[in-house]
């Protein structure tokens, strides 16, 4: 197992369970950003908390409170323009990949607060229509463009798993690559880690390309999701010896040999750990609001 250096498609499913459930109805209180990471203060239910966004890494609540910059750059004096103030009425995954969209309403005006991990990443903001306001990567690409003015497209994807059609995946693999797992990884929103799990838990020796293994390998990876998607979480740092290597937010079997796992009882909390320390220097202070992990349980 290499270093896991990024949240993957099925970490956000999981972080949007606990984001949503706790922050639909919060209030930004204020934007700020220290290098590339943009920290989101929030009021919800009496409480502050702050979210850490990377579009590199990817996206959690944290327990720490820092030293902010006393001149902000232009880019979040901006972006404050658009979202502080407003109210957080929704968040959800877009098409199962790697792409946040929290709903941001501002008086009688709505914006789509878009964070997306794909590449190197990017912070959209953009109008109830889809038009981008502002971003924090403006580029021309072969399949899209993110522009000023122009119309919010999501970059380039596979397949929803919950959506997939047993029929249509089992077409796209037969006469394709000899390797399930690589046409797999090709077709579908999942990455390699559900994909290697779902092999795991069908005894790990798939061989055939037919519709009714194609079928057992959809539905497994259906219920993984569905785990994730209803709060089923079972958060936690592995460790090989005493490094951190990877983070998950449900058990995954087929990594045992070697490793060890100290388990959180939120994936926020994990993410926080695993990544806090390495984002910024020292902490200021822990914040304590300990009160998140209890309402997202």
């Amino acid at each position: 197992m290499s270093v896991k250096d990024r949240m993957d498609s099925f970490d956000l499913a999981a972080v949007v369970y606990e984001l949503d459930s706790l922050l639909a109805g919060a209030r930004i209180s204020n934007v700020y950003a220290i290098g590339e990471t943009f920290i989101f203060k929030l009021r919800s239910r009496g409480t502050n908390f702050f979210v850490v966004f990377n579009p590199r890494i990817g996206v959690y609540l944290t327990k720490y409170e820092f030293d902010m910059p006393k001149h902000p750059p232009e880019f979040v004096i901006e972006l404050r323009k658009h979202v502080r103030g407003g109210i957080i009425s929704k968040i959800w995954q877009l098409n199962r990949d790697r792409i946040l969209v929290f709903e941001v309403k501002k008086g009688d005006d709505k914006v789509l607060l878009i964070l997306e991990f794909v590449r190197e990443g990017n912070l959209i903001v953009t109008d109830s229509n889809s038009r981008i306001l502002l971003a924090l990567r403006y580029r021309k690409m072969r399949d899209r463009s993110i522009v000023k003015g122009e119309i919010y497209k999501p970059p380039p994807g596979g397949l929803d798993p919950l959506k997939a059609n047993p029929e249509e995946v089992y077409e796209k693999i037969k006469n394709g690559e000899k390797s399930i797992f690589r046409s797999l990884l090709k077709i579908l929103n999942v990455p390699p880690s559900v994909i290697r799990e779902a092999f795991y838990r069908l005894g790990d020796s798939i061989e055939r390309v037919d519709l009714q293994t194609i079928s057992s390998i959809l539905n497994t990876i259906r219920d993984m999701y569905l785990e994730v998607s209803k709060g089923r979480l079972k958060p936690c740092i592995i460790y090989r010896g005493e490094k951190p290597v990877g983070f998950s937010p449900i058990t995954y079997s087929h990594l045992n040999e070697g490793l060890e796992r100290n388990v959180f009882n939120t994936f926020s909390e994990a993410l926080d750990e695993y990544f806090t320390k390495s984002l910024f220097e020292i902490p200021k202070k822990d914040v304590k609001s300990e009160k998140y992990a209890k309402q997202i349980r």
